[in-house]
């Protein structure tokens, strides 16, 4: 189980370091390599010797693996915070119809005045 704990461990650094260190992204594949090999020593070594402590291990990695997974493909997907508009920067050009009344809203001849929006990710 050493070894899958250490493969789990690589794994999470290269997936998470280079996004807290600000670091260039390494290829996705490097940490579902890392994650798979992990869960592949877990499981062999729990069929080898079964016992408590092994499931909790094998359990463990494999969690981690799909929550891995979970983060790739779903919620990765927001992209990272960087990209985004940053505090005294101007606002893009935000054109939307108001869900109360139906009326147009611009954000440009909202200037001058305090402003909180909310951006929901849409889906269509």
């Amino acid at each position: 189980m050493l070894y899958s704990a250490i493969l789990t461990v690589a794994g999470f650094a290269a997936a998470y370091l280079p996004v807290l260190l600000r670091l260039p992204d390494a290829p996705p594949w490097v940490a579902f390599v890392l994650f798979g090999a992990a869960i592949a020593v877990a499981v062999l070594a729990w069929r080898r010797r079964r016992g408590a402590k092994r499931i909790a291990g094998a359990g463990a990695v494999v969690l981690a693996g799909a929550g891995y997974a979970y983060w790739f493909f779903f919620a990765s997907a927001y992209g990272r915070v960087s990209e985004g508009p940053t505090i005294g920067h101007d606002a893009p050009a935000v054109e939307a119809t108001r869900a109360l009344d139906g009326a147009t809203f611009r954000l440009a001849e909202e200037r001058g005045r305090a402003v909180f929006l909310v951006f929901f990710r849409g889906s269509g």
